[in-house]
């Protein structure tokens, strides 16, 4: 006799346990790293542009021999070291180095033999790495606020879509995202932020405080989708296996990706929320 089908509300939520495993691992990890200090956290980032970089270069091109591979690997983290060093001597938003950031990693890309797509996404991990970090020197706090919102975002919409479902949000590129999930991302991030308000602060946060957190969601949603799209075109599932329940390092981290893209350049024209 055939075995019997998986009861659907369980199969909904099989790989949760794992899921959280990991996600605490990685969790613990990264606030031992937070509290560390400033050179401990700037150690965590870099480890963490190594692991996207090689994954998205032997995502994209597994064919290209270990070495440019490796020295794709070597300049980005290079690149990303100095000008967290950098900036911890000098403004956040040093337009000059910003810049020298932006076209290094591209060239080096395109040097490397890559295409503009795979330099593209590789300059995206570096100034998100770079936008988070700038933060973190900048506010903690806001830091802090800034991963709770992009979590509650990954988190909102897992279990949302997976409880409510409905229509597709881009089956094209994502078969499993749905508009409730979506939208229940955008509402938890809010949620978040308006907690903190509730709980530590004396009045309700102001409009633009609330347009930040549903852009901070957005932007991580957009992160998320923008690796879905590479993986579809590229004809794989998960950017790699490193990470049980999650795939790759790109798969767990593609919303701070997005989310730190849109804070590094908000930083380069000077913007800073104030949540104190």
């Amino acid at each position: 006799m055939g075995q019997l089908p998986e009861n659907p509300e369980e199969s909904k939520f099989k790989s949760l346990p794992t899921r959280v495993f990991t996600a605490l691992v990685l969790a613990s990890v990264a606030l031992v790293s937070f509290f560390g200090g400033s050179i401990t956290f700037a150690l965590f980032c870099v480890v963490l542009v190594a692991f996207l970089l090689f994954e998205l270069g032997d995502m994209y091109a597994p064919a290209f021999p270990p070495w440019r591979k490796v020295v794709f690997v070597f300049f980005g983290c290079a690149i990303v070291t100095g000008s967290m060093v950098s900036v911890l001597y000098s403004e956040p938003n040093n337009t000059q180095l910003n810049v020298f950031v932006i076209a290094f990693i591209f060239g080096a890309g395109i040097l490397l033999g890559y295409n503009v797509t795979m330099a593209s996404y590789g300059t995206g991990v570096l100034l998100a790495v770079q936008g988070h970090f700038m933060t973190y020197l900048g506010d903690s706090l806001q830091f802090l606020l800034v991963v709770l919102m992009i979590v509650g975002t990954d988190a909102g919409g897992y279990f949302v879509g997976k409880m409510i479902g409905g229509p597709k949000l881009i089956p094209s590129i994502s078969p499993n995202k749905t508009w409730s999930g979506t939208i229940g991302g955008w509402v938890l991030a809010i949620i978040i932020l308006c907690g903190y308000f509730y709980i530590w602060g004396d009045e309700f946060p102001t409009m633009y405080l609330i347009l930040y957190a549903l852009s901070i969601s957005i932007f991580s949603q957009l992160g998320d989708l923008s690796i879905s799209m590479l993986k579809r075109r590229l004809g794989v599932k998960n950017s790699s296996n490193l990470l049980p329940g999650h795939g790759g390092f790109l798969d767990r981290f593609d919303g701070f990706i997005g989310a730190g893209i849109l804070i590094f350049f908000l930083t380069m024209t000077n913007f800073h929320p104030n949540f104190g």
